[in-house]
């Protein structure tokens, strides 16, 4: 009986024993586990100092041509190897959809599915360059002039030359313009919005997209 008992127990022991290293080797990470790195995290979505287009040209000729391309039309050196084509941002038609705050966290959080790395080593000033360059691309020299014009003959007058003057629709704060595409600022100047008329009837599509552009360089 003792023996049976005995038997019994080293049995128990053993039972426990194999229990408890089978947990061990469940919890214990293997050598070359390496903790997960959290996406970065993003504040404010609106830049703090108006955006260099300069210095973001600069940036995306290093880190977004290779895929995005020269001009932003999709057609860079590495865009073969992309799961998915890249955002061809040259074309009107995608910057005008654009919202910068979006693009900021795109840039900042990188798209994985995509194979965008998120760019860690871009400070947030710098990513918001990059981000108002890659903009720019979907307009010209020459849209900008028309903008141009068209905003002092039909806008300065209430928003001021610098986009300033009218306090509810400051055309120069970036906590406003950042969360807005240029589709909602031509919708604005066509219907009009608040105490602001629309300009629908005096302004055709084109040079309201191009008062548009022009405001979003403010």
């Amino acid at each position: 009986m003792k023996f049976r008992f005995a038997i019994l127990l080293t049995a128990l022991a053993i039972l426990l024993s194999a229990c408890s290293l089978s947990l061990a080797d469940d919890i214990t990470p293997p050598p070359d586990y390496k903790t997960p790195t959290p996406a970065p995290t993003v504040g404010p979505i609106f830049p703090a100092n108006s955006p260099d287009l300069a210095s973001g040209a600069v940036i995306y000729a290093e880190k977004c041509a290779p895929c995005h391309g020269a001009t932003g039309l999709a057609d860079g050196p590495m865009v073969a190897q992309l799961p998915k084509p890249a955002p061809a941002f040259g074309k009107p038609e995608v910057a005008r959809a654009g919202i910068p705050a979006n693009w900021f966290t795109a840039v900042t959080q990188g798209k994985i599915d995509a194979l965008m790395p998120p760019f860690n080593s871009l400070s947030e000033q710098q990513r918001w360059d990059v981000v108002a360059y890659a903009m720019s691309l979907g307009t010209s020299a020459a849209e900008i002039e028309q903008g141009k014009a068209v905003y002092e003959t039909s806008c300065a007058r209430c928003h001021g030359a610098d986009g300033k003057l009218a306090a509810k629709a400051n055309l120069a704060d970036q906590g406003i313009m950042a969360k807005l595409n240029q589709n909602d600022l031509v919708n604005f100047i066509n219907q009009g919005v608040g105490e602001m008329p629309g300009l629908g009837g005096q302004l055709d599509e084109t040079q309201m997209f191009a008062a548009a552009a022009y405001v979003r360089a403010f």
